[in-house]
């Protein structure tokens, strides 16, 4: 349709033999105070009512077939109502595709992944909401949580390494594992069906590779988004391990290339801030928004080691700091509101909720019996 013109304009356009004044009522037969954002260009109109002169156009075409993809998103309450009546007085084929979501939780051996998989699992339990957790990590010994599926149940790191034929160390069995789970990828879709709505953290094994320069996990991330997922990278980091300046540019310069790798929304996350001290706490704070003279250390003498690769520090600490592209969110888990906030920013990464109905409650008190 296009973003030029004025909704009548571009309604006209689209359907000649429809006069201007007819389009006008058309629109506003959908929405009633449409009339008023008429003239308003279609590039500045809201999402929703971008959508409601999409739905006005589709209306007038009367087609055969429907397939709508979330058609709830960016809509309020009176225009869903009108959309619930105008698919069910629809007379030809429809389709309705719903969005699941995905955590794909990733970061270092050892930087509290699996911890939280099971303290974000228990928050939404008690916030009365419904997240599964995958292991994905095929050398997993134990958890706390109780995986919805297992990729032990597939392979283990120990068939990798124990067979004649392969005989992998560690970090070749773990890479095989991952190619091996995306060789048999039907595996998984099986597993994970055709549910509506669901959620999933993926706790995924700690050997970085897989995520910074590998293609394993980017293979996995596409057929997630073929089966209706959006999904969300989140990048944890041990909060003992960014206390010191070199290992938090190191750490974030891992954080970036999955990042740039994975190629989905991505969130950064600081751990274990419940087991840091008061002074360690306030230590970390300036690694949340990072400015390149802390992370240069300027006041901090230098060794001659710092000295010969000066300028690679420099250069590295300035693309963390100009750029805005690695930014920290801290976690405490003895805190349901650190867990709270930091799960409302990963769903608006996804733009998870947003097409949920609204929980409403009847406050009217009952009627007496006669």
């Amino acid at each position: 349709m296009g973003l030029r013109g004025n909704s009548s304009d571009v309604f006209s356009r689209v359907i000649p033999s429809l006069p201007g004044k007819r389009s006008c009522d058309k629109l506003a037969h959908l929405k009633k105070d449409v009339q008023e954002n008429l003239i308003c260009p279609i590039r500045q109109l809201s999402d929703g009512q971008k959508c409601r002169v999409v739905f006005a156009w589709l209306s007038w075409q009367a087609p055969h077939m429907l397939f709508l993809d979330e058609p709830t998103n960016h809509l309020d309450i009176e225009t869903i109502d009108a959309l619930a009546e105008a698919i069910v007085e629809f007379e030809g084929g429809m389709g309705v595709f719903e969005m699941r979501y995905a955590q794909l939780v990733m970061g270092p051996a050892g930087s509290g992944k699996s911890t939280y998989c099971t303290n974000v699992q228990r928050h939404a339990e008690d916030s009365k909401r419904s997240i599964h957790v995958i292991n994905l990590d095929p050398a997993a010994e134990r958890f706390d949580y109780v995986p919805a599926l297992d990729i032990r149940d597939l392979i283990q790191l120990s068939d990798a390494m124990e067979d004649e034929d392969l005989m992998f160390g560690p970090n070749g069995g773990l890479v095989f594992c991952m190619e091996y789970l995306i060789n048999n990828i039907k595996w998984l879709e099986d597993e994970l069906g055709s549910g509506e709505d669901d959620y999933y953290l993926l706790d995924c094994p700690g050997q970085i590779e897989l995520f910074t320069h590998m293609n394993v996990m980017r293979t996995l991330v596409e057929h997630l988004e073929d089966w209706n997922f959006r999904v969300c990278g989140v990048f944890v980091l041990d909060a003992n391990f960014v206390l010191e300046n070199s290992k938090f540019i190191s750490g974030s310069m891992v954080a970036l290339a999955a990042m740039a790798n994975l190629a989905i929304p991505h969130v950064n996350i600081i751990t274990k801030m419940d087991l840091l001290s008061k002074s360690s706490k306030k230590r970390i704070e300036r690694y949340l928004v990072p400015d390149s003279e802390e992370l240069l250390g300027t006041n901090v003498p230098k060794t001659r080691w710092e000295e010969k690769h000066m300028k690679l520090t420099e250069a590295l600490a300035n693309v963390i700091e100009s750029f805005s592209l690695v930014h920290y969110i801290p976690l405490d888990i003895s805190e349901e509101d650190s867990i709270n906030d930091l799960l409302l920013t990963i769903d608006n990464c996804m733009q998870y909720g947003e097409d949920l109905e609204p929980k409403v409650r009847d406050f009217d008190p009952p009627e007496e019996d006669d």
